[in-house]
């Protein structure tokens, strides 16, 4: 729906789902080995996320919010 509605309204979409899948694949972040992800979790997936393993970390959050304005249309201006 999303993506319809930014082709409905002419609005840029990001597509950070599939920007974070891409970078977690690319980090080995995913799957994770041995077990799920939780509040225990250490290395560089503990490191990147908050202990809710749904926020981001103080590290991990300028990563993403990078994802964000790189695909932004606006990320020419932003250098």
């Amino acid at each position: 729906m999303t993506f319809e509605a930014g082709e409905d309204y002419d609005v840029p979409v990001i597509d950070l789902h599939q920007l974070s899948a891409d970078l977690y694949n690319e980090r080995g972040f995913c799957p994770l080995p041995g077990a799920g992800v939780s509040a225990t979790t250490t290395g560089a997936v503990g490191e990147f996320f908050c202990d809710d393993h749904t926020h981001f970390s103080a590290s991990g959050a300028p990563v993403i919010a990078g994802l964000v304005a790189q695909a932004s249309p606006l990320a020419a201006y932003l250098e």
